[in-house]
């Protein structure tokens, strides 16, 4: 659900980044006489207006990766409570789990997964040597 929800809110994000490009460009132009943002606004609430929504999407863009970080570690350390509790996965699982430990190091993931995946790794060669 809330993957949803950040997805709706991220491509919200992106059509109004796109939109303001747009009329930015059109108000820059000098071709075009109409002026859609300095009928909108004034040219200092313009500015303003902009750095919102410029602040805005930075903070949701770092709000996501956060998530997205704590996410694919929970997975991780999902992955290794299964283990420790006598599941086997099939190869395909493992080469799932490296993709999500691989992205979650990307993201700047600490060492906690790091140690969980140590885990993982050492079930993995013991599982597929026997």
């Amino acid at each position: 659900m809330i993957d949803k929800i950040n997805s709706v809110a991220s491509l919200i994000v992106i059509i109004c980044s796109a939109l303001m490009s747009i009329l930015t460009i059109i108000e820059k132009s000098e071709k075009i006489k109409f002026k859609p943002i300095s009928k909108l606004f004034g040219r200092k609430e313009l500015i303003d207006k902009i750095d919102s929504i410029d602040n805005k999407l930075d903070k949701h863009i770092s709000d996501t990766k956060i998530d997205e970080k704590d996410r694919l570690g929970q997975e991780v350390m999902s992955f290794a409570s299964l283990l420790r509790n006598g599941y086997i996965p099939d190869t395909e699982e493992f080469k799932n789990i490296h993709k999500v430990y691989d992205k979650y190091r990307s993201l700047d993931g600490n060492g906690f997964a790091k140690i969980k995946m140590e885990y993982i790794e050492k079930k993995e060669r013991e599982l597929t040597n026997s």
